[in-house]
């Protein structure tokens, strides 16, 4: 049963429009299906497998590789509670490298001293090497991580170890909110912590309690390990043995004619 032959399945409505006063036969496709918890959860009816780069990040390739018929690919999304089945099933390496390169612009620095407020979309004067604002240049503030306790900038001219005053004019009242900053770490975006994980017990935990751990008992998980291994979880997806495939579209065809199943 392929997609069209699925919607042509579905009840429909007779639905009138009072300024032009005719009657249109639609659809309605706000019937919903599913399949049971209990399927969903028996491994003796489906296995796992990966959504390969020869897929093209497509349910519909990866259908017929699995069942030779592109427009099973609903019933994929049906087994794993899948919405967008554009990005629900991840992305391949290129493209995620593309969207954390946008989604984790400029250079984390870790935040050794402050005082005074320091938030998003301050602006810090720093040395620069070229003749810019006489010998300085403007690090524009883009994010906070307080949890982490690192601040994210647009380049890489602030120093280490020196202190910065950062500027902002709010918004509401027009009065400039500033306070002073040193940082003595460096590093891209990226490769900045997203969280800390105690491997013993496998659960996350704070930065302060991270530093009493012995180091066999930690883990810095990166904003690119984050990123990457979601991203391949997601490629990872439950597959219906194809046994089951015509079972699942005859009762899905009685529940849409509301018939008993």
């Amino acid at each position: 049963m392929n997609t069209k032959a699925l919607l042509n399945k579905y009840p429909t409505l007779e639905y009138k429009f009072f300024k032009e006063n005719d009657t249109y036969i639609l659809r309605d496709i706000f019937v919903r299906i599913k399949i049971k918890e209990y399927i969903k959860n028996n491994i003796s009816v489906y296995e796992y497998n990966r959504i390969g780069e020869e897929f093209e990040n497509k349910l519909e390739n990866f259908s017929f590789n699995l069942y030779d018929d592109v427009d099973q690919h609903w019933i994929l999304m049906l087994m794993n509670n899948l919405l967008d089945p554009r990005f629900d099933v991840g992305v391949d390496n290129a493209m995620l490298s593309n969207i954390l390169s946008e989604k984790y612009k400029g250079f984390a620095y870790e935040i050794k001293e402050q005082d005074g407020f320091i938030l998003k979309g301050m602006n810090i004067l720093a040395d620069c090497p070229t003749t810019e604002r006489n010998g300085k240049h403007v690090c524009y503030v883009t994010e906070i991580n307080i949890p982490n306790n690192y601040l994210v900038c647009n380049n890489n001219f602030l120093e280490l170890n020196k202190k910065y005053t950062a500027k902002k004019i709010d918004e509401q009242t027009g009065n400039i909110i500033e306070g002073n900053v040193i940082v003595d770490n460096k590093m891209l975006y990226i490769n900045a912590p997203h969280h800390y994980l105690n491997t013993k017990t496998n659960t996350i935990i704070d930065r302060d309690i991270f530093f009493t751990l012995e180091k066999s008992e930690r883990q810095v998980v990166s904003n690119y390990n984050y990123e990457f291994f979601g991203n391949e979880n997601k490629r990872r997806i439950k597959t219906l043995n194809k046994k089951f495939i015509s079972n699942i579209q005859s009762e899905v065809t009685k529940i849409i004619k509301q018939e008993k199943v």
